[in-house]
Formats: C-alpha cells, structure tokens, sequence
C-alpha cells in the first residue's frame, strides 16, 4: 500500500510543496471540450460515474452479492483506483489542471474538475482504502443472513462517488453539495442497522453537526466568492489576494468555512459526534471514521492554505483549535475502555495535530503532510479492522475484560476467527 506515495510522489515531485505556491499560473492548463471529450476529462468522469452507476444498480442484487460480493464488488473502487492512477500520468507535466464539461450551457454553468495533487492524493486514498474495505466487508457479514448487504453496499458506494467529488470539485458550490452529499452517505451508513438506537442515535448527531457546519460553511464560500469576484479554486489559489488579508469580510469568511472544517474532522467543540457514530458496522468506522470522510475537514485546510495563510486569524484560530482537540482527545482517549471509543477520540486528536500543523504553515508551504495523512489513514484503517475482529470473535470491546485473553479458550477461538478473516 505504501507504493501510493511513491507513486505519487514520483508522478509530482513537488506537488505537495508547489500546490501551496502562488506562482502556479505557469503550469496552469485549462482543457475545454470542442468536439469530443479529452482524454482527462473521460478518466476522471469515468472514476466518478463507475461507483454511482453500480450504487444504483447493486440494490436490485442482494441474494447474488451474498454470494460474490467478495470477488465483484472490490473490483469497482480498484478500478476507480486504477483510472485515477491513468489519470495522474495523462496530467504529469502541469502543477493544475482544470477539466470543464457544460453542464447549463444557456446559464454558462459548466461542471469543473480540478486536477492537481493535493486532489489525486486524497483521491487515490479514497479508492484504494476502499478497495479493502470492500475486501473486508465480505468476511464481516459472513453468515449474516438478516443484513441488506444491497443497501450497505449501494451507500459505501454513494459515500465512494460523493468523496471524489468533493476532493475534484473546480469550483465552491460544487465542493459544497458533495460536502452535504458525503453527510448523507454517512447518516445512511451510521444508522443501518436502524433497529439498534445506539445506530439511530449517533447517526442523526453526525447528520446534525456535520450538516449544520457544513450550511454554515456555505456562507463562507459565498463571502469567499462574492469578494473575490471568481467561484474557481483554480484561481482563488492563484490570485494576488494580499490587499484582502486586513479585511472583515474576508476574516469572518474564513471563519465561517472553518467551521465547516471542524464540523466534518471532529474538532472541538464538535469532537463528541466521532465516538457516537462508532454504532455503525466496523467497515464503515474504518473506511468514514478513519481514512476517508473525517480527512475532509483537514483536506479543506491544504485547500484554503493559498487563500488565507497570511490571514489575521489563520494562525491563531487554526493552532488553538486543531491543537487544543489533539491534547484534549488524547486525553479522553487514554480515559476510555471501549476499543472503538479510544480509537475515535486518537483519530480526532490526529486530525487535531494536522490541522494546526496547517495554522503553522508559511508562506512557502507546508511539508510531510501527505505522509502524515497517508500513514494515519493506513494504520487507522487497519486498527478498527482488527477491533472488529476481535469484536466478532469475542463479543465484547471493554478492555478492561479483554485483558489476560491468553488464559481464557477465548484465545483459541478469536485465532480460528482471525484466520478467516
């Protein structure tokens, strides 16, 4: 799995110190379609189109995918995966690239894709994570005939199609209806199993929190666009917007779009939603929870690094909160005894860390934060797995009842059900 970086990294050797440049107007290209679609734009509609088409489809399925989900299902983030993959090749040789399709043409409403690395990094962790979640969802749900693996499936991979879209959304309204989309998602797959009121319960306060922030954020993006005179992230990023960094409107902007941030990654004073949404089925906390969606707040953060670094308020406002929730979490971590508690609350403190890592961020940019992102997102992922093995195998997730296992037959039992898994 660490080849992702390598390759990554291969393809944009300074992506993830150029992307935070203001002097990418000359590796900008901008792509528009004549007479038939560019090569990009068809990769990257494809990656998007390929999990939305089957979320409608797999629904109709549930009796077959009990049966193949294991071979099948995988292949479609995989190969999401693998066109994103084509995609960071066709589009080496600039720092961005912007893909327009006419959406509205009597409006001039195009849908705009934004291609850089920051895009395809996040990208290619949504769908490589996803490929082995999809991997482990087939054991989680062995022998468990009562579940709608048609409707667990179509909404992992709803929540698959509204990640890329936000991470490849060109402009701020785009961005933000996917934002909301991947809240849905999320809603949906917290409280599947609706019949628990722990699910139903921790599914409408993620819902809740992430979607009022994420409407307060709106207002943000509409300041933000409005004063700015342009609704691209291509050019926002761009732009000479230095004779703004003293102005009102353009401090409360950034306030109201962090919020939004704090919202989807937990932050103080919303870290409380992230330990309540663990009632969902293990792949969902691995995939949401760990790897994907609670990274949104953070990738917001790398987004609007260009725009306002050199705000009054980044510094300060960034580094009290991101690093306030690393020590606090960390703290009701090392408090908790549910497995799965104690991995929420050291998530959100890692989501803490890295968002003040943001706040100290110069002018030249921000350095290692893909590693840090990709090895959180790996070992995190890999860790709630192994809670819901040993959830499966031994019914409980206390450890303060887990301890000394090596006495009990428990111990025979989780290795026969590890090996399955």
């Amino acid at each position: 799995m660490h080849c992702w970086l390598a390759l990554l990294l291969g393809f944009f050797p300074h992506t993830h110190k150029v992307f935070f440049s203001r002097s990418l107007s000359s590796g900008f290209l901008r792509l528009y379609l004549t007479t038939s679609m560019e090569t990009p734009l068809v990769l990257i509609l494809s990656a998007l189109l390929l999990p939305l088409g089957s979320a409608l489809l797999v629904p109709f399925f549930n009796q077959q995918l009990r049966r193949n989900s294991g071979l099948l299902l995988p292949l479609i983030p995989l190969i999401s995966f693998a066109l994103l993959l084509a995609l960071a090749l066709q589009t080496r040789g600039s720092s961005q690239t912007l893909l327009e399709l006419p959406w509205v043409p009597s409006l001039s409403i195009n849908l705009t894709f934004l291609v850089d690395g920051l895009s395809l990094f996040f990208g290619l962790i949504v769908t490589g994570i996803g490929t082995l979640i999809f991997l482990y969802a087939r054991s989680y749900f062995e022998g468990d005939q009562d579940s709608a693996l048609g409707r667990f499936y179509s909404y992992l991979l709803l929540f698959l199609t509204a990640m890329l879209g936000t991470v490849f959304a060109g402009n701020l309204i785009t961005m933000f209806i996917c934002w909301e989309l991947t809240g849905i998602a999320s809603f949906l797959l917290i409280g599947f199993s609706h019949e628990k009121e722990g699910s139903r319960h921790g599914a409408r306060m993620a819902l809740l929190i992430t979607g009022l922030t994420g409407l307060i954020m709106l207002f943000g993006l509409i300041m933000l666009g409005l004063g700015t005179g342009t609704w691209l992230w291509s050019d926002l990023i761009t732009s000479d917007l230095n004779s703004l960094h003293s102005s009102p409107w353009f401090n409360a902007a950034l306030v109201l779009i962090f919020l939004g941030a704090m919202g989807k990654s937990a932050q103080f004073p919303f870290h409380f939603w992230l330990p309540n949404a663990m009632a969902a089925p293990t792949p969902v906390s691995a995939y949401l929870h760990s790897a994907t969606m609670v990274k949104l707040g953070v990738y917001l953060c790398a987004r609007i690094f260009p725009v306002f670094h050199q705000a009054e308020l980044w510094f300060p406002l960034l580094c009290s909160i991101g690093f306030g929730t690393m020590l606090y979490c960390a703290w009701l971590a090392l408090r908790s005894h549910d497995l799965k508690a104690i991995l929420a609350y050291s998530t959100v403190s890692q989501l803490g860390f890295l968002i003040g890592f943001y706040g100290m961020g110069s002018s030249v940019g921000v350095h290692f934060d893909f590693i840090h992102i990709l090895s959180h997102a790996l070992y995190k992922a890999c860790l709630f797995m192994i809670v819901g093995i040993v959830d499966h195998s031994c019914g409980i997730r206390d450890i303060r009842q887990l301890g000394g296992l090596w006495k009990k037959n428990t111990l025979a039992r989780c290795r026969l059900s590890d090996r399955r898994f």
